[in-house]
């Protein structure tokens, strides 16, 4: 009975890797550190047009849309062991571009020597289209407050001045 109730602890514990595994919403990966694909999580059908089988065994100097980015992350990788919030451009299946965010760790052997890269990479489309949206609407405020013959000028609660328009800025 003692196999048999580890054989059952560890199919439990298999099912539940395999429901988060299925589930997880970031995209989970595994890479050689030549850029071979050996692992996506189902995720990645979510977030791209390629099917987790299409993606496994590709490279991913197809995938960067500036394999000097892949380049630049490695690098960043093999000094620090890990990063984390890592920006890049991706082409997806049907050549979009697809801004990415990388969380990555390198996996050693016993002898220190690097074996593979593993990570998550999540779509920030949205989030990038919200921060250009912002700077649109930021840059169309400094351009009215600018153009206004009026002193206009945003002051805190210490009474320091935060920004003012150039008509202000004339005083």
């Amino acid at each position: 009975t003692e196999k048999k109730q580890a054989e059952e602890a560890l199919r439990k514990s298999e099912d539940q890797y395999r429901n988060i595994f299925k589930n997880i919403q970031d995209v989970y990966y595994e890479v050689t550190l030549d850029g071979t694909i050996l692992e996506a999580s189902p995720s990645i059908e979510d977030v791209s047009v390629y099917k987790r089988e299409e993606i496994i065994g590709k490279s991913m100097s197809d995938i960067y849309a500036n394999p000097k980015n892949r380049d630049e992350f490695l690098k960043e990788l093999l000094k620090k062991g890990k990063v984390a919030d890592y920006e890049a451009l991706m082409i997806d299946k049907d050549g979009s571009q697809v801004p990415c965010s990388i969380a990555a760790k390198l996996l050693r052997d016993k002898q220190g020597n690097p074996l593979k890269i593993i990570g998550s990479l999540r779509n920030i489309t949205q989030r990038k289209r919200m921060e250009e949206s912002l700077r649109q609407s930021e840059s169309q405020k400094a351009a009215i407050l600018d153009a206004s013959i009026d002193r206009i000028r945003y002051i805190d609660k210490d009474m320091k001045i935060i920004w003012a328009n150039k008509t202000t800025a004339m005083e």
